[in-house]
């Protein structure tokens, strides 16, 4: 998990209280580790990409898990919540 808050707040400069706070597009942050992984020819460069977009993954498929409970779990409630505010304006 550390990886991936430090890849987060080298490319988006956010921190773990920024991320209370500001949305972040998750999949604009796996197409962006993607990116940097094809490109970079470090390779403790790539493992360390590699292992911040694991952890993305991993953290995404645990909050979906927690959805699949019908619906009556905190998480799927506070989703759904979410899920029906109006989009941000940019």
């Amino acid at each position: 998990m550390d990886l991936l808050l430090e890849e987060i707040r080298r490319y988006w400069h956010l921190d773990l209280e920024g991320l209370r706070s500001q949305p972040l597009d998750i999949e604009e942050c796996l197409t962006l580790f993607e990116s940097k992984l094809s490109e970079t020819r470090d390779d403790e460069r790539r493992l360390a990409l590699a292992r911040a977009q694991f952890a993305l993954r991993q953290l995404l498929l645990e909050y979906l898990g927690d959805l699949s409970h019908g619906g009556h779990t905190s998480t799927a409630q506070q989703f759904g919540r979410e899920s029906w505010l109006p989009p941000p304006m940019y």
